[in-house]
């Protein structure tokens, strides 16, 4: 029978990245299914950048995009800006958003689409390949281990 009080730290070192690999695949994924459905149903109008958001810039800064729909409400939204594109004060971008929820919008370009979800999957694949390596790592070093033992067996005979 399993139980965790018989598992070493060491045996279980490799988990942690492949659970963090697997949240980050599910992130990637429903930014995916977010994306599409947005692709599809979204409407696409012309924002002006007016202003930009420093506080919450994880990466430099936001840029603070206001744009009509086109039943004419006004909307102004913070966008995420994960690679970091620098934008200007009063710059027109393409603004991709669903017409029930403005909201619910990206800038309509490759880093405002497509940067999160790749991002997403980068780094599962970092996280895999770390847990991959340490699971490497403790079968050499068990191997190494269990052929020392009967080796010494061996010469104990």
């Amino acid at each position: 029978m399993f139980s965790f009080a018989s598992c070493s730290v060491r045996k279980m070192s490799y988990l942690l990245p492949l659970l963090l690999g697997g949240v980050m695949l599910l992130l990637g994924i429903e930014e995916a299914h977010k994306n599409q459905a947005l692709l599809n149903q979204g409407l696409v109008a012309t924002g002006t950048v007016v202003g930009m958001d420093t506080l919450h810039g994880y990466n430099g800064s936001q840029p603070i995009v206001r744009f009509s729909t086109l039943d004419t409400r006004s909307v102004q939204k913070v966008f995420a800006n994960p690679l970091g594109s620098r934008y200007q004060t009063g710059e027109k971008v393409p603004v991709l958003y669903h017409p029930q929820n403005p909201l619910q919008a990206k800038i309509y370009s490759t880093n405002g689409l497509y940067a999160p979800m790749l991002l997403s999957f980068v780094l599962t694949l970092l996280f895999w390949s770390i847990a991959l390596l340490v699971l490497i790592r403790h079968r050499r070093i068990t191997s190494i281990s269990s052929t020392a033992h009967s080796v010494s067996d061996q010469s104990a005979a």
